[in-house]
């Protein structure tokens, strides 16, 4: 029952704050990025090609994967070119992603700890925002839980345990189609199992192999099929070329910025961001596959020239993205007329005076905003280290039997590990609150278990002083 409730404020919350910016202004679903989805999504309607517009059917899309695109053209086949039933369906499949990490949290602690996890995940702005607008964050964070799932019941429910490889696989394989950032996820994923596996459930190496087999199978079929598709069209398997936009314009851009001491805008302008071919006018005639290995091999090079200004850039890449609260989108998104700046990076820039003058007094609710996703932030962060004290330190055990105890374990490697890979994988320039939005399912659950414990250890503590008072009294 509680489960329901918070789903149904979700979507009702969602719904309610959608509704009210369309009347308004229609355009605010739409980011930069936005319409590279659409065109794509466009040009395959149109065209029956996934070409990267519908005016150009000869030029294959390689930037963005299938994924995202396939769900705005599916949309767009039964509802016409609408954006509405686009952000209906996000904010229902944001619902489901609360839902999957409730089933996580009841399959390794109980129903309470795991409402606990569902209401932390429910509060979260960035995942509120994400669903929001057209972008293919919402539709990838409920793939990779689904996968995470099911990779959990492989060690649950073994006696379906093909089953549940398959679908760990397909789910996993769909997410990346949609974002291509777990691309590695898979061989790190293999390794774990292998080391779980052998080490801790004793497995033969036969055995072993045959499940590695299984975990390849749906991955060659998609990810190796749209590879497949690239090769044939471009003559080359490359999955991606974000990838190389990433890694030179970002990357190494943030390494010559600090090296220099420039601004980063600056740093990428000096790179060719955006006028590349009138600042390299030989490379007009190259294709987007040249200009994609090209720009892999100048990211690199600069990379490996400064090895210690790359750790300093993904740190702080990092811990911009897991310590912004990242109301600037939401407030932008509903409206709010930012000339200062934003509450939170205003809290750097101004006195406490001036700051109290300007945002709590002047603006209270934008404030409030902002108070309400750092002080989130703050609890499922506390949570999140109790959790892992509480499991490291204490060694805490799980609600079942020696086997189930195994099962328990094994899924909070496979849950940490996945945690760790975004983290790493994600970190950068290009970093901020709505990267760490495919983690908060995972940082809630834990965050829910922690929070959980810490409550129920002070009402227990409370509890044996009411009782030695009462004692005492009589």
């Amino acid at each position: 029952m509680g489960l329901v409730i918070v789903l149904s404020l979700v979507a009702l919350s969602g719904v309610t704050l959608f509704f009210a910016v369309h009347g308004i202004d229609p355009n605010r679903i739409f980011l930069p990025d936005s319409a590279t989805y659409i065109n794509p999504a466009k040009a395959l309607l149109q065209t029956g090609r996934l070409t990267i517009h519908p005016d150009k059917p000869g030029i294959p899309e390689m930037m963005r994967t299938p994924g995202y695109p396939l769900f705005l053209a599916g949309l767009f086949w039964i509802f016409g070119y609408s954006y509405v039933p686009v952000i209906l369906m996000q904010i229902l499949l944001s619902s489901a992603t609360i839902a999957i990490t409730y089933r996580m949290g009841v399959t390794l602690w109980g129903g309470r700890i795991a409402l606990m996890g569902a209401v932390l995940l429910a509060l979260d702005t960035s995942s509120l925002l994400s669903a929001q607008v057209v972008l293919s964050d919402t539709l990838f964070t409920f793939l990779l839980c689904l996968a995470v799932s099911k990779g959990m019941d492989v060690f649950y429910e073994r006696n379906r345990t093909m089953l549940h490889l398959v679908a760990c696989s397909l789910f996993l394989a769909l997410a990346t189609l949609v974002r291509p950032i777990t691309y590695y996820l898979i061989f790190v994923l293999m390794v774990l199992l292998t080391t779980i596996w052998k080490v801790y459930w004793h497995h033969g190496w036969r055995k072993i192999c045959t499940l590695l087999m299984v975990v390849l199978i749906p991955w060659v079929f998609l990810i190796g099929g749209w590879q497949l598709r690239n090769y044939l069209w471009t003559g080359s398997p490359t999955f991606s070329t974000i990838h190389s936009r990433t890694l030179l314009f970002y990357r190494a851009a943030d390494i010559i910025a600090r090296r220099d001491r420039i601004p980063f805008e600056e740093a990428q302008r000096r790179l060719g961001y955006q006028h590349y071919q009138t600042l390299y006018p030989e490379t007009r005639t190259w294709t987007e596959i040249q200009l994609h290995e090209h720009w892999i091999r100048e990211g690199m090079k600069i990379i490996r020239d400064h090895p210690a200004w790359l750790l300093k850039s993904q740190f702080f890449g990092i811990a911009r993205m897991l310590f912004t609260p990242g109301e600037r989108g939401l407030l932008t998104y509903m409206g709010f007329e930012l000339k200062e700046g934003a509450p939170g990076i205003s809290l750097l820039r101004m006195s406490a005076r001036e700051y109290i003058r300007t945002w709590v007094l002047k603006k209270p609710g934008q404030f409030g905003l902002f108070a309400f996703s750092g002080f989130h932030l703050i609890v499922v962060y506390i949570g999140l280290g109790i959790a892992l004290w509480r499991l490291i330190a204490i060694k805490e055990e799980s609600k079942a039997d020696f086997v189930g105890r195994k099962a328990f374990i094994s899924s909070g490697v496979l849950i940490w590990t996945t945690m760790l890979y975004l983290l790493l994988i994600s970190g950068g320039p290009e970093a901020y609150s709505r990267f760490r939005v495919p983690a908060m399912p995972f940082f809630c659950l834990y965050g829910g278990y922690g929070l959980y414990r810490f409550v129920s250890h002070l009402f227990c503590k409370f509890w044996r002083r009411s009782n030695r008072f009462n004692d005492t009294a009589v």
